[in-house]
């Protein structure tokens, strides 16, 4: 039995099937928000975050503009951001 979820183990390993990065992958059923943000003087940095539901793409979204803020503010920089809607593949907007 041990030699049996070694070889399942060893295969996944092989074929490079990895759950977790196909899981965070952002699909064309996914909703997405886009935002852009500016530390200071730099250029306006466009990014969006996806999710299955409207609520996670945007709880996403804060969590990149919370670390930015920090970055920001460790900087003595202002963030400015600006947030340019999202994009639900049901038309739910």
């Amino acid at each position: 039995m041990n030699k049996l979820i070694s070889c399942i183990a060893l295969v996944f390993v092989g074929l490079n099937l990895s759950l977790p990065a196909q899981a965070i992958r952002v699909t064309e059923q996914d909703i997405v928000c886009y935002f852009k943000y500016k530390i200071g003087d730099q250029a306006w940095v466009l990014d969006s975050t996806g999710a299955t539901t409207r609520a996670g793409a945007r709880r996403f979204r804060e969590q990149v503009l919370q670390r930015q803020q920090r970055l920001a503010e460790d900087g003595g920089e202002e963030l400015q951001v600006a947030y340019t809607g999202c994009r639900d593949p049901y038309g739910h907007n």
